[in-house]
């Protein structure tokens, strides 16, 4: 079975490093019960006729609908792409903005902190306020503080995932016969990190 998608995607740094944030479910891969044995799985990143080869994919245990890899601070300025920084004082200001990633709509919403979900924050849907587009925020959408930083990803069409850590839960080198790296078993764990976290989170 041979594949191919593109995925929208955000440059963040956090720290030293540059990551390219995108939506597992615009890649080939996918969190399933049982996943899919991939023998072989290449990546680039591009911009125009700027193209990179990514190296491998990482997904961290907290996020629910994204993943990541890494992208070196040249790679980055070659392609011309604004990076954005991820906040480093999420709650300084509880007022954002939230960017639609796959449809053209951002809005104005507060957020407010939820103790049972400490890598989480539920946004107040109640107090969305569309500035462009029909606003209907669903998951993978990004949200922003309004001094331009990235504060997080919605797992889902409430709550969003601050993004303050991202640490990998595992990584897969990207290239041929990956097999012995269990991309399968991979897969399937992650499906496992998800279906056991709270129901509102998913």
């Amino acid at each position: 079975m041979n594949k191919q998608e593109v995925a929208r995607t955000v440059l963040v740094s956090l720290g030293n490093q540059i990551y390219a944030i995108y939506h597992i479910e615009d890649t080939p891969l996918s969190f399933t019960p049982i996943g899919t044995e991939w023998e072989r799985l290449t990546g680039t990143l591009g911009r125009g006729p700027t193209v990179f080869s990514i190296g491998q994919v990482s997904s961290s245990t907290a996020i629910r609908a994204s993943s990541s890899c890494p992208s070196e601070k040249q790679a980055a300025q070659k392609l011309g792409a604004k990076v954005y920084p991820v906040a480093a004082n999420p709650f300084r200001f509880q007022d954002a903005v939230l960017v639609g990633a796959r449809e053209s709509y951002y809005g104005e919403c507060k957020f407010q902190i939820d103790n049972d979900t400490p890598s989480y924050v539920r946004m107040q849907r109640e107090r969305f306020s569309a500035l462009s587009g029909k606003f209907t925020p669903s998951r993978g959408d990004l949200v922003f503080s309004k001094t331009g930083e990235l504060l997080g990803v919605m797992a889902n069409k409430e709550y969003c995932l601050m993004l303050g850590e991202l640490s990998a839960t595992r990584s897969i080198r990207l290239g041929t016969n990956i097999s012995d790296q269990q991309p399968a078993l991979f897969l399937s764990q992650m499906y496992n990190r998800v279906i056991n976290l709270p129901y509102k989170l998913q």
